[in-house]
């Protein structure tokens, strides 16, 4: 006879149920943190962005989270509406002697801030704590920036 294990697997299901709620409530509050990022790199591209007709600045948008699996959730987020004539926005963008870059700035300043507001909504959570409110801040949907 050889060694063998003896396991008791008396409450492993409920062990699962629990952890597979523990997963799904990490990735909604996941979803919190990057909503609030996004809407702060948003914030900072528009006060960045060059000033024409304020169309531009005005099509900045943020949208809900949504899952794109069981372990993953997308924010798009970023510049539409005044992108009806998309030339000027990618001119704006790429060659402005004052604002070039300005979405692209904010999205790489912002990648501690970013992974902190990621870390404080999942660290709420997983404390039994109340996950931060989305910030809707002063950006809208897409929709609303069309």
């Amino acid at each position: 006879m050889g060694d063998y294990v003896k396991v008791n697997t008396k409450g492993f299901k409920e062990l699962g149920i629990t952890l597979r709620k523990v997963a799904t409530g990490v990735v909604g509050a996941s979803a919190v943190g990057q909503y609030n990022a996004a809407v702060e790199i948003v914030e900072a591209a528009q006060a960045n962005a060059p000033v024409k007709t304020g169309a531009l600045r005005a099509g900045g948008y943020v949208e809900p989270a949504r899952a794109t699996s069981k372990e993953r959730v997308m924010v798009d987020y970023g510049f539409t509406g005044f992108a009806a004539d998309r030339r000027y926005l990618l001119m704006q963008h790429e060659a402005s002697p004052t604002h070039a870059k300005f979405f692209e700035n904010a999205v790489n300043a912002a990648t501690a801030r970013t992974n902190q507001l990621i870390f404080e909504s999942v660290n709420a959570f997983l404390k039994g704590g109340r996950v931060p409110a989305l910030n809707k801040g002063k950006v809208g949907d897409k929709a609303d920036a069309q």
